[in-house]
């Protein structure tokens, strides 16, 4: 199983949740609402359209901090933890805006919460060695689940994909299972993931955890615990995009390193890598540049990091790499303060070519076309480019807001984008509207096969959508859901035979028809 840890969460709004110190938040499932926890000075417990950016409700939760918010499987349900000095579980019924019950029984606060992926359990965990069961409907407390002194306090848990048991990390280095039905622990497997780390249960087999804890990730199949390894380094492992140099293996990047994977075993082939300053590779994958001294680009070799050229830039401070042109001769930068005017630079001499002059906002994304000939900026609008002259040939028309997932396509000259909830596609170079492919849910991926003929999307809630490009239709697929889709990133392999997901410690790889 190849694995790594996404760093990149894209900005899609920005509104003021009115608490002086906002805490805790939960979305749901359907990427519709969004829960807010206050600190101690409220305790109060705000629910937001997130279509609208308005608050539906507000709730006099909790006389203390609100440490916890979990929304049902199915978003009818929010239950909300207090933390010291209130220690209740409340739920509440989103159809009636009522408080459905409360609930008490931990000792200090309740630090962490979950529903059964059918929605009529609540667990609940506290500082301690116990996590409280609930009927979802009634409040009842059904039963506690107890680990013991030897086997330590519980610092992380979840139930299993089948809702028929819960899984636990103690301080003890301890992976315990218990049946939820009788409470009892069927499974007590060693892990030695130091303490506090965090779990993660695979959306496809709920035999398979992962656990990690800063540069380190633990994979074990808890059938199998002989299965059990321990993989170094993947704090930052974080495939900004994830490419195939040859069929076989997969090339992963993130900010401090560059490591190639075997995708037949899962093997790490190679891995260089850098300080925390970060580098952008060269479409060649031969080179890298790097900002140093705030105003110093440096171009290296990426075998041995042999130096091969300065470009000072005096008159700026703290640069910024966005791209890198495909045949590696132009490097555009942004600057700060200066961020609405992006500079593309010869990279041979240094020479300062033109400048991206046409946004009022700040440009967070540049992208090149294929051949060369286009660059689109992207700020609160796109704006397409000639690249070797830096003529601007004007605003994709109707691109105005957060426009995510921008990319050219190679075959059909055309350009598209997610934005306010559809994925627009624009004719290159005219600039026009070519046609709206509309989605109901929030998107936070997108991916095209190279042949153009299939996009595909993955939702806020991990689900995956498909569409055929030729008839501008909706491809119906067998629900596959992943974890973690908020950090991930979503490819088609060279070859376009295999869809890639990266995410939350893993590359996930699926076959396309």
């Amino acid at each position: 199983m190849l694995t790594t840890h996404m760093e990149t969460f894209e900005k899609t709004d920005t509104f003021d949740s009115g608490e002086t110190s906002l805490l805790t938040f939960a979305v749901s499932n359907n990427g519709r609402f969004l829960a807010t926890g206050g600190d101690s000075s409220s305790g109060k417990v705000t629910i937001w359209d997130l279509t609208s950016r308005k608050v539906i409700k507000t709730y006099r939760a909790h006389t203390y901090e609100v440490a916890g918010l979990v929304f049902s499987p199915d978003g009818n349900l929010l239950a909300s933890a207090g933390s010291w000095k209130d220690n209740t579980i409340r739920v509440w019924n989103l159809q009636s805006n009522l408080e459905r019950f409360s609930a008490t029984g931990h000792n200090v606060y309740v630090s962490e919460l979950a529903f059964s992926p059918d929605g009529s359990l609540l667990a609940s965990r506290g500082d301690g060695r116990f996590i409280k069961l609930f009927d979802a409907t009634t409040g009842r407390n059904l039963r506690d689940l107890f680990a013991s002194i030897n086997q330590g306090d519980i610092v992380d848990f979840a139930f299993s994909n089948s809702g028929q048991s819960i899984l636990a990390i103690t301080k003890q280095d301890l992976l315990l299972t218990w049946d939820v039905q009788s409470g009892k622990i069927t499974s007590s497997i060693p892990v030695n993931c130091g303490g506090y780390c965090r779990m993660r249960l695979s959306p496809s087999d709920e035999n398979e955890i992962s656990l990690h804890k800063d540069d380190k990730l633990t994979t074990l199949n808890i059938l199998e615990p002989e299965s059990y390894r321990v993989l170094e380094d993947h704090e930052y492992i974080g495939a900004i995009y994830p490419q195939q140099p040859s069929k076989d293996t997969l090339l992963t990047i993130s900010r401090d390193k560059i490591q190639e994977w075997d995708i037949t075993n899962g093997d790490l082939n190679s891995k260089i890598e850098f300080d925390s300053s970060g580098f952008t590779l060269f479409p060649d994958k031969q080179k890298i540049a790097r900002v140093e001294e705030l105003n110093l680009i440096r171009i290296f070799e990426l075998e041995g990091l042999n130096l091969i050229n300065e470009i000072p830039l005096k008159a700026y401070r703290e640069l910024v790499i966005l791209a890198i042109s495909p045949d590696g001769t132009k490097l555009v930068v942004r600057t700060n303060p200066g961020t609405t005017t992006p500079i593309v630079i010869d990279i041979s001499s240094g020479e300062i070519l033109y400048k991206l002059t046409g946004h009022t906002e700040n440009v967070h994304e540049i992208i090149f076309s294929e051949d060369g000939q286009y660059i689109l900026s992207v700020g609160q609008s796109i704006i397409l480019w000639e690249c070797a002259t830096g003529l601007k040939i004007g605003n994709l028309v109707g691109s105005v807001g957060y426009n995510t997932n921008v990319s050219f396509t190679t075959l059909t000259n055309s350009a598209f984008s997610y934005l306010n909830g559809k994925i627009i596609f624009w004719e290159i170079p005219s600039r026009s509207l070519k046609f709206e492919l509309p989605v109901d849910d929030f998107l936070v991926g997108l991916a095209m096969s190279p042949d153009e003929k299939l996009l595909v999307g993955i939702t806020y809630d991990g689900k995956l959508l498909v569409w055929d490009l030729e008839t501008r239709s909706s491809i119906p697929i067998s629900d596959i859901n992943v974890a973690d889709a908020w950090s991930n990133n979503l490819n088609f392999s060279s070859d376009g035979k295999m869809l890639i997901f990266t995410s939350s410690g893993c590359i996930t790889l699926w076959g396309v028809p």
